[in-house]
């Protein structure tokens, strides 16, 4: 990832949304889940804003 400490991360909230979005749109796709069954456990989330979940549903189909 190339960080060499946490002081590297990213600190953006737009950004740290998308790349948030893009792991676990990989995680989902390397379980192998559904696009059905990733929105379905997204849904039971309630604390997660449905801005993260729509980000990472969309990402999900782009096949992140």
């Amino acid at each position: 990832m190339g960080l060499k400490s946490h002081k590297d991360g990213v600190t953006d909230p737009a950004k740290r949304l998308k790349l948030r979005a893009e792991l676990d749109a990989i995680i989902a796709h390397l379980y192998g889940l559904t696009e059905e069954e990733f929105a379905h456990i997204l849904s039971t989330f309630p604390i997660v804003a449905q801005e993260v979940k729509d980000a990472t549903l969309e990402e999900f189909r782009r096949g992140g």
